[in-house]
């Protein structure tokens, strides 16, 4: 019966070829991991090479940046639609750009624009000042893995040889 690609006819010689780091090597390589191409979900799972693997390409680590980038993004983006929410809802005079650039200023450190009346809002901004710290340390720990990993992993290759 023919095999289908990426099919082993059993479960030892499914792990044989990877018990070494040249045969895991070779195994990345034929999958097109080197390429910057992520052959199945598991690749997702395990974004970073481990210090047996070979460096990616750099053409794969500006993919891997630019996702990292992208993630960093969005959560900015969820970051501010949580301070527009939270300053529309606990301060009912306030328009919804007047939300935006009140929750811009908090997420960037300078402080409220607009100061909120009621002692709720005061609270969500004591509480959303905190949270966007924590954003912001996330967010730059995000941008900054790749760069790291690369750094750290090449170094690892260099003491290798």
């Amino acid at each position: 019966m023919p095999r289908r690609k990426g099919e082993f006819r059993n479960s030892q010689s499914c792990l044989s070829g990877l018990s070494t780091p040249e045969g895991l090597t070779a195994s990345l390589r034929k999958s097109g991991y080197n390429k910057g191409i992520m052959a199945n979900r598991s690749d997702i799972l395990n974004m970073y090479e481990s210090k047996n693997m070979p460096l990616i390409s750099f053409g794969a680590f500006l993919k891997r940046l630019l996702l990292h980038f992208g993630g960093a993004v969005l959560l900015i983006i969820i970051t501010l639609l949580i301070g527009m929410a939270g300053h529309m809802i606990f301060d009912a005079n306030i328009n919804w750009h007047d939300a935006t650039l009140n929750s811009a200023f908090i997420a960037n450190g300078i402080g409220p624009y607009i100061v909120p009346q009621g002692l709720s809002g005061k609270v969500f901004f004591a509480f959303y000042g905190m949270f966007t710290s924590l954003v912001f340390m996330t967010t730059l720990g995000l941008v900054l893995a790749p760069i790291a990993h690369r750094i750290l992993h090449k170094f690892h290759l260099e003491t290798e040889n």
